[in-house]
């Protein structure tokens, strides 16, 4: 016992004064990234750390060699070159000058047994010779059964160039994913990365008290749930308290449980990906609803949330539950700010999302600032607000609407048809339009062929 405590003991102050290196070039504090983590724990630069200065207190008599009361730079490397023969290695890096971004690829933030690596691993972008940034935290969609934290092909280019350029580090986190992984595998992971990062995202250029989440659907979900559910990330040694703000884009699952009465599924495709996800069980999709777990005195960070335009019932059922999600969090004292993008479908708020024009994007930046700076909240903040596009007119605004929803449906048809599709040849069968999708069949199938296209799908919702 005495070994395996002595052991978790190290690894947590390796964690804490991230990468170690060879012990000649760390001679003294002021030379190399140990020495830098040191420095900077020494807040009254007096050569050594207090206890007051000792960020890991249960560890201080034990690294504290000659039990002054002090820790020494000598006393800090002695202890980890004593108890370790293994000296991580500075994870590879590549740059991209033109976005002047540092890449840090499939870093592992955790490992399970008979998990592939790829799921339990993240990316980090930084602006080059960061330090001290804040750290914007993505967490993709995807249904909780697909996704990657590379996401689209753009998303290297787009969203972690347009936010390092304000200065932000930028990391895109992966989790397992169902039907193989049930809740709470996925928020547990998300709780691992986020523990990971607090521990260890300076030796990157984060800054660890400054950490915000985004997330788009199925990730959005995630995003709110471990901000509300204070056990995933106690579970990990943290609080809520690591976390600044989240930002949900768009997501149905802030409560999973249909309110009583309500007939209208969100779709039938998401209630497919709840099943794969969470089972039928009301008591587990009350566990993963995030609006259950909204409590006064958890310390539940800053909120953001964004809908976008979608085809009824779905806009409805999101509408209500962002506006009840703002509600309740605001009645227990939470800042929370409301919005609708009428302009964006499901899938454009995410495509969009790190352009400089985008009005999503710019009010997460005003979001995240106005945290940093402190600045309380607008009173108008009680409402739901509605983003629109800058010189748009009314009109305009109508004509986009409309151009979006077709894009919306395309997309959803297009997703529809991945999902029931089981013999790959882009099309539904009779045979493989199970449950309610069986009933609506041959409403779908308008050429009565046996068969439903992604044309067909998409004017399915047509009345």
């Amino acid at each position: 016992m005495k070994a395996v405590m002595s052991l978790a003991t190290t690894l947590f102050v390796i964690l804490w004064f991230s990468a170690v290196v060879p012990a000649q070039e760390e001679k003294q504090p002021g030379q190399g990234p140990l020495a830098s983590r040191f420095n900077k724990a020494d807040t009254d630069g007096d050569g050594k750390l207090s206890p007051e200065e000792f960020r890991a207190k249960g560890t201080f008599k034990e690294v504290d060699a000659d039990g002054d009361g002090y820790v020494t730079f000598e006393e800090f490397k002695s202890h980890i070159q004593k108890k370790t023969d293994v000296v991580p290695e500075k994870p590879q890096e590549t740059s991209d000058d033109s976005a002047q971004t540092v890449k840090y690829m499939d870093l592992r933030y955790a490992e399970t047994e008979g998990v592939d690596k790829a799921l339990q691993s993240l990316d980090i972008y930084a602006p080059n010779k960061a330090s001290d940034c804040p750290v914007l935290v993505f967490i993709h969609g995807g249904g909780w059964v697909g996704g990657d934290k590379g996401g689209r092909t753009d998303f290297g280019l787009q969203i972690p160039r347009y936010f390092t350029s304000k200065g932000y580090v930028v990391v895109s986190i992966n989790y397992r994913l169902s039907p193989a992984a049930k809740h709470p595998a996925h928020v547990e992971d998300v709780a691992k990365a986020l523990a990971w990062l607090h521990n260890r995202v300076e030796e990157y250029g984060g800054d660890s008290e400054k950490i915000f989440l985004v997330g788009h659907s199925a990730g959005a979900q995630l995003a709110c749930l471990v901000a509300t559910d204070d056990r995933r990330l106690k579970a990990e040694g943290k609080d809520l308290a690591i976390i600044r703000g989240v930002i949900s884009l768009d997501t149905a699952a802030h409560d999973l449980e249909p309110p009583a009465g309500w007939t209208a599924p969100v779709s039938e495709e998401s209630e497919a990906c709840f099943e794969k996800a969470f089972g039928t069980s009301l008591d587990v999709l009350r566990d993963a609803s995030p609006y259950r777990h909204v409590a006064r005195g958890k310390g539940i960070p800053t909120f953001m949330l964004v809908y976008a335009q979608t085809t009824p019932p779905g806009r409805p059922w999101k509408e209500m539950r962002d506006h009840s999600m703002g509600e309740l969090l605001r009645s227990v004292g939470v800042r929370a700010e409301a919005y609708e993008a009428p302009f964006r479908t499901h899938t454009s708020i995410l495509s969009e999302f790190g352009r400089p024009t985008d009005p999503v994007t710019k009010t997460a930046v005003e979001f995240m600032t106005s945290i940093l700076e402190g600045r309380s909240a607008d009173p108008e903040f009680g409402t739901t607000r509605t983003l629109s596009l800058e010189g748009d007119s009314p009109a305009d605004v109508a004509a986009k609407t409309a151009d979006a929803q077709v894009k919306n449906d395309e997309a959803s048809a297009h997703r529809l048809i991945k999902l029931l599709d089981k013999d790959g040849d882009n099309k539904i069968s009779k045979e493989e339009a199970t449950g309610d999708w069986a009933k609506i069949f041959p409403h779908l199938d308008k050429d009565k062929d046996g068969f439903v296209t992604v044309e067909e799908q998409s004017l399915g919702g047509e009345k």
